[in-house]
């Protein structure tokens, strides 16, 4: 499923500047899913059980089971993303949009709290230097405050009990 040739390599604006990431053109894995996913929509359909389980250990023990989505960096910065191999756009966005439709549309029917981070994070992040390193996939200091910058009144509202 990886190839030698695939080039997972992308650059955004970042603070109004192109900005290198994935230079080690790393993480095939991830568009490898992305492809797979592409051709066969019900793929998806695997994260079922691990997530019944999880809502099944929470009930067990006590605890709220909250499903975060957290935008990668090439949809974090949306519309100022640009892949090498261009093709890639569209799987990628596919993924990040199956996983927010699937998780959303199966929370209740599973039990879990689904959050989708992705607004609040690529708004917070908009004009922050980069949020990402440029070559992983790993958050920056700079992008891991703006997550817990974003994350806290979601995370507040749960606690609160409010929706």
């Amino acid at each position: 499923k990886r190839a030698s040739s695939d080039d997972f390599r992308f650059a955004a604006m970042v603070q109004g500047k192109p900005y290198a990431f994935n230079t080690r053109n790393g993480d095939l894995d991830e568009l490898a899913l992305a492809r797979d996913l592409q051709a066969d929509p019900t793929l998806i359909e695997s994260c079922r059980a691990p997530l019944i389980e999880f809502a099944n250990l929470s009930k067990a023990n006590g605890f709220l089971p909250v499903v975060m989505l957290v935008p990668a960096a090439y949809t974090s910065y949306g519309a100022a993303t640009a892949f090498n191999t261009p093709g890639i756009s569209l799987a990628m966005a596919n993924l990040h949009s199956a996983q927010r439709d699937w998780l959303s549309a199966q929370a209740s029917d599973i039990g879990f709290t689904f959050i989708d981070e992705t607004p609040a994070y690529t708004a917070e992040i908009a004009n922050r230097p980069a949020a990402f390193f440029p070559s992983n996939v790993h958050f920056t200091a700079d992008g891991q405050a703006a997550l817990a910058k974003t994350m806290a009144p979601a995370i507040t509202r749960l606690i609160s009990g409010q929706p």
